[in-house]
């Protein structure tokens, strides 16, 4: 359970900047156990530095002993939503889905000190996919996804999460890597072409069972005018069989930009979409600025020579675990982790710690109440205060 307060980062010279704050909830923070792995966990995502990657930027206690993330503020809306009101656009949803596979591809690959970190995000859903008002595409939640899963799987034994978008193997149990994170974008993937949900059903139970048995549709059986070679892709990301689907996020990504529906407009076809669809809560062109260029996906006109092969040979398959390629990843300046507290001392730095966040960050908030989101379950939202979040407060970074 958690919930998302907008603050800002006030300094000298007028500087100031706008960050979300997400703080763990309940019997969470206060289980050494998640304690433990939520700093782990949010010292690997503070390592995470992509323009598809929400930014994790410092994690700590609050004063009544709440744990919390501060994160990079996205004003604009989940995937969720958009797809909640209409299919959307095939060449918005192949721009959508390349930009998340290139966010999980640098995740997948990140090198450290020399060594792999075998990241994989575990909750790739709608909800936890952001869209910008001036077309970014940014993944939330890397970070606490695995944290919370454990804790939850300790305590009751039962699978938790979104369950519709879950992999086989991670309905299993079976141990994971970046693969599983496809299978579920091959999941968003398969909705926003179809226009319908794809693991459907009224309990946990009927969807987890449709997920591991019922045969997947192609996509062009339900929606002819799809292209044949996304959905070829599609189906690829969407093998149960771990060993069988595609190779990598990376190998996706790159055969979704040799797509001829990839388009070098894919940002501004998304950001005119939402202006569209969101007339009442977007802001109008003039109020877009620098963001736009700066956070969206550099892209060429050049073609890409030829998508990648989608898997390894037979023979390379076999016993085979698909491991990431060590792609070493520009690190940041500083050594980050030195900088990241131990889970003991987590308390301890109590007004150390973001001093720069208005109102002292005990999680007071900036200005006025913001609506603040509760999770629980999978997929439920709640607004704590009134029935309808407000507009502001729907431009938050999505707390699922």
């Amino acid at each position: 359970m958690a919930e998302v307060f907008e603050a800002e980062i006030v300094g000298t010279a007028g500087f100031a900047r706008q960050v979300a704050i997400k703080r763990m909830l309940g019997p969470l923070s206060a289980d050494p156990a998640f304690a433990e792995m939520f700093v782990n966990e949010a010292r690997i995502a503070s390592l995470l530095h992509h323009p598809n990657v929400v930014a994790v930027l410092d994690f700590d206690r609050d004063d009544d002993g709440q744990l919390y993330l501060a994160m990079e503020m996205v004003k604009g809306v989940d995937l969720r939503s958009l797809a909640d009101t209409g299919r959307v656009p095939v060449p918005v949803a192949a721009h959508v889905i390349g930009e998340v596979l290139r966010g999980l591809a640098y995740a997948h690959e990140l090198v450290d000190g020399g060594k792999h970190l075998g990241i994989v995000h575990r909750d790739i859903s709608p909800h936890n996919v952001m869209l910008s008002w001036s077309g970014a595409v940014k993944i939330v939640d890397f970070g606490i996804a695995k944290a919370v899963a454990a804790t939850n799987a300790s305590r009751s034994g039962s699978l938790k999460g979104k369950v519709a978008y879950m992999s086989p193997e991670q309905a299993h149990g079976s141990d994971l890597d970046g693969r599983s994170d496809v299978f579920a974008v091959g999941v968003m993937f398969h909705e926003l072409l179809t226009g319908r949900r794809l693991f459907d059903g009224g309990t946990e139970a009927e969807i987890l069972a449709h997920l591991l048995t019922r045969p997947i549709p192609r996509p062009r059986d339900l929606e002819p005018k799809v292209p044949e070679e996304l959905d070829h892709l599609c189906m690829a990301m969407l093998e149960r069989d771990v060993q069988a689907r595609v190779l990598s996020a990376r190998v996706a990504m790159e055969n979704m930009r040799a797509s001829p529906i990839s388009s070098v407009r894919g940002s501004d076809d998304l950001r005119d979409l939402l202006r569209v669809r969101f007339s009442d809560r977007a802001p109008a062109a003039a109020e877009l600025s620098g963001p736009v260029a700066a956070a969206a996906i550099p892209r060429t006109s050049t073609p890409v020579p030829g998508p990648a092969p989608l898997y390894r040979s037979s023979q390379a398959m076999r016993g085979s675990t698909a491991t990431a390629p060590t792609v070493r990843q520009t690190p940041p300046k500083g050594d980050t982790r030195s900088s990241m507290p131990d889970p003991a001392a987590l308390g301890s730095r109590r007004n150390r710690r973001l001093p720069w966040l208005a109102a002292g960050l005990g999680l007071a908030v900036a200005a006025a109440a913001i609506a603040v989101f509760a999770v629980a379950g999978q997929s439920d939202r709640r607004v704590a205060k009134g029935d309808q979040p407000s507009a502001k407060a729907a431009e938050m970074v999505s707390p699922d």
